[in-house]
């Protein structure tokens, strides 16, 4: 079988996003690596006559042709004979939660919430809306940019907390734009992990709430492993949780080649049954959140209460970033194998 990626495209009108969908698909394509795209399902619905009158109705339409849809592309990406299929997913099912106040009755009508939703993707990609100068309405795309930008902040606030999130800038020019956006994609496809972390003094949580960040709860498991780090993933809030396996392979000290995969909680309970016993769960607090276009992840650990880590990952070695000013740093501890999480594992903290 074919190894697929998926990948959601998303952003606020006029943010470029369809445009960008149609020149991914021709770009990524080779002779061994197959480009799928699923359609945005609103516009099918609102083909079809239904109004827009009763949110919580349409986006559960929504979702549904939404959902109709992945099923329908993940059939035919698991018939491609190339030996890698990339989804693109112009728009998901994530996106209709922006929409409704009561994400609870949405939730209840399709089965699952938004951190369920997050699970289908392996990676979210999130468009900047384009300048108010640049912004033009359709006939189904009703919104005033106003109203366009505020559905940019209920994006952010129901996208944020996903696992891999990226969040792709305005540029001078539009191609600036879209080769940013590709610059992503490549990274996601490289399997490299590009990543950055900072020793922090421990921070004040309450002076991060402009940031709206969302808490995620992890429990980190290391098993046995001859090569490399291998470990499972427990990921959630509120009770809802993800389970994840990775295997990660270090190139350098801030460089790793990563597999990672979404398993079952069946899947998880038989993995832990190989975990290492030399090594403790680490259980942590981890707070998501953007800054200056920049997706950073603070992890609090229960054994300490005086520093913590700030994490973010970069798509380039030389990509540029500022830390937010909240912050205080104590150090750079992105090639210190002391500060990486295995072996932290293995102390008694």
């Amino acid at each position: 079988m074919a190894k697929i990626t998926k990948i959601a495209l998303t952003g606020a009108p006029c943010s470029g996003k369809t445009s960008i969908v149609e020149r991914l698909a021709a770009d990524f394509y080779t002779e061994n690596r197959d480009v799928l795209i699923c359609p945005e399902s609103a516009y099918e619905v609102i083909a079809s006559g239904v109004g827009r009158d009763d949110y919580i109705v349409f986006e559960t339409l929504v979702a549904k042709k939404q959902l109709e849809n992945e099923a329908e592309i993940l059939k035919k990406a698991e018939q491609s004979k190339k030996d890698e299929v990339v989804v693109i997913y112009d728009r998901g099912v994530t996106d209709c939660f922006s929409y409704v106040d009561d994400k609870i009755a949405l939730a209840e009508n399709i089965g699952m919430n938004v951190v369920d939703s997050w699970a289908r993707y392996d990676a979210l990609i999130v468009l900047e809306i384009a300048p108010e100068s640049e912004y033009f309405s359709t006939s189904a795309r009703i919104e005033t940019y106003k109203e366009a930008l505020e559905y940019q902040k209920r994006l952010l606030d129901v996208s944020v907390g996903h696992s891999h999130l990226r969040y792709v800038k305005n540029e001078s020019t539009f191609d600036e734009k879209y080769s940013a956006c590709r610059a992503e994609i490549e990274s996601i496809l490289s399997g490299y992990e590009i990543e950055k972390k900072f020793l922090i003094e421990y921070p004040d949580l309450a002076s991060l709430e402009k940031y709206n960040p969302f808490k995620a709860e992890i429990s980190q498991t290391y098993l046995l492993c001859a090569v490399g780090s291998h470990r499972i993933r427990k990921r959630g809030s509120n009770g809802t949780f993800t389970y994840f396996e990775t295997l990660k392979i270090r190139v350098t000290g801030s460089c790793a080649e990563e597999t990672e995969s979404i398993i079952s909680k069946q899947q998880y309970d038989e993995l832990m049954k190989s975990a290492d016993p030399d090594k403790n769960t680490i259980v942590k607090d981890r707070y998501c959140f953007l800054y200056d276009g920049q997706y950073f992840e603070l992890d609090v650990f229960r054994f300490w209460d005086d520093r913590a880590f700030l994490e973010l990952e970069l798509k380039s070695e030389n990509q540029s970033f500022k830390l937010p000013p909240e912050i205080k740093v104590i150090e750079d501890a992105s090639d210190d194998f002391h500060y990486k999480n295995s072996y932290l594992a293995g102390l008694k903290l």
